[in-house]
């Protein structure tokens, strides 16, 4: 799953609830609520997602703290 370009590079949601120190279903649900840009592996309803990274990063920078 790999990408040429840092700004379209996606990981997995374990690796982003790691990266946001949060539990991945949190993580699935800030996806469902549009604030981490996502894509899902198959087409099929209810299969996994992929989070692009340049919206974790963005999400990061808008909450910090």
């Amino acid at each position: 799953y790999k990408e040429t370009t840092e700004r379209t590079k996606y990981i997995s949601v374990a690796k982003a609830a790691q990266r946001l120190e949060c539990h991945p279903r949190t993580v699935r649900r800030l996806i469902v609520r549009g604030l981490l840009k996502a894509k899902r592996t198959t087409p099929i309803p209810r299969s996994r997602y992929k989070v692009l990274v340049s919206s974790i990063e963005e999400f990061e920078k808008q909450n910090a703290v």
